[in-house]
């Protein structure tokens, strides 16, 4: 199974990425350039060895590795080389994502890849499996579980101050303790 996650990152970290973006990006065009191809049925075509089958990345999608210009090598996503292929230059922008339509990461075929924003990546998942992706997502960020957050609850109905209860579970903001109390800050399933 395909898998994205959301990571809140420092702007050095930022910086990096984006600098890694550019490289992957001009790699992609040196590979168009050099000759490899992905077929209309998703198949990786190497200008020196034909149809080659590349590997996959720690999320499920295919690779291929590119030997650029420094001598390094790069693994790119197939997806995002088709993507290249059948729309050009807009898959550089850094608000398009590339898509599969059918939610499988691994078909890779002209007819499974589009390109869009990230809202409409998301809304080609089922809603189950988006609700469940929304709350894998939610709870990894999250710093209390549905037990601690009912614990704190019960104890500020019962005569717990903010300061005693902001002491006792490591909370620095009165505004994250007044949410915490009066909202639905739950796992919430449908």
């Amino acid at each position: 199974m395909c898998s994205s996650y959301r990571l809140y990152i420092t702007d050095v970290q930022y910086k990096v990425f984006m600098e890694n973006n550019i490289i992957r990006n001009q790699v992609i065009d040196y590979a168009v350039k050099l000759g490899y191809t992905v077929a209309h049925d998703g198949k990786i075509i190497s200008p020196y060895n034909g149809v080659i089958n590349g590997g996959k990345d720690d999320k499920g999608y295919r690779t291929v590795s590119i030997r650029y210009k420094n001598g390094k090598s790069y693994p790119i996503k197939v997806c995002r080389l088709a993507a290249y292929i059948k729309f050009g230059d807009i898959v550089f922008n850094e608000k398009i994502q590339v898509r599969h339509i059918n939610g499988i990461c691994t078909d890779d075929s002209f007819h499974n890849i589009e390109v869009g924003t990230a809202k409409d990546n998301a809304y080609d998942r089922n809603k189950v499996d988006r609700v469940t992706h929304a709350i894998k997502a939610a709870t990894h960020i999250r710093k209390f579980d549905d037990k601690t957050i009912h614990a704190i609850r019960i104890k500020h109905s019962i005569g717990y101050t903010y300061k005693e209860l902001m002491l006792e579970y490591g909370i620095t903001s009165k505004g994250t303790m007044s949410y915490i109390i009066n909202h639905s800050y739950v796992t919430v399933i449908e």
